[in-house]
């Protein structure tokens, strides 16, 4: 079962201690590996998901608690900055320069009929521009140019869609207000 070391005295018969040690430092080794690796994957998952629904839901709640078109129009860049990973993210209005990329209603980007890979190269490096319209009236664009080439997921982009056209709500619903408080 186990040899004795006659001249040194010893065994090769390690303490019942030490080897219940080294089984509890490698169960928890296993255990954190494990818990880092279900984490990443839940991450990649879940992340886009959560950010696009937050993102939403903070200039949602700008819009509806009556704060000034200016401060959800913040809100929505740092909102947008943040989901997308933009290096810019501004309002652009007539004879500003805007990029030729669309992003469509249904969260692809369009060059007239070509549709851009996101998922493959991200956004377009020069950018896209979505229309600020409601309502059959523009109140510009708003231009998002990608700090990298990092892929974006088609949530991530219906997310901006989202966040973009609840600003274009928020500005027609000022515009409103000014024309009926100009009124009385």
């Amino acid at each position: 079962m186990f040899a004795v070391d006659y001249v040194a005295g010893g065994s090769s018969v390690s303490p019942v201690w030490l080897v219940g040690l080294l089984g509890l430092i490698m169960g928890a080794a296993v255990l954190v590996v494990a818990r880092l690796a279900v984490r990443r994957v839940l991450g990649r998952i879940r992340h886009p998901h959560v950010a696009a629904a937050s993102a939403v839901s903070v200039v949602v709640a700008a819009a509806v608690t009556g704060e000034d078109a200016d401060m959800v129009m913040v809100r929505a860049s740092y909102e947008l900055r943040g989901l997308l990973g933009l290096a810019d993210c501004r309002w652009a209005w007539l004879g500003d320069e805007i990029p030729v990329g669309v992003l469509e209603d249904d969260g692809t980007i369009q060059f007239g009929q070509y549709r851009w890979p996101v998922d493959r190269y991200g956004l377009p490096p020069h950018g896209v521009q979505r229309p600020l319209a409601v309502g059959g009236h523009s109140y510009g664009w708003i231009v998002l140019v990608p700090e990298t080439e990092q892929a974006v997921t088609s949530v991530q982009l219906r997310g901006a869609v989202t966040v973009i056209d609840v600003l274009a709500l928020c500005l027609d619903n000022q515009r409103h207000l000014a024309f009926h408080e100009a009124g009385d």
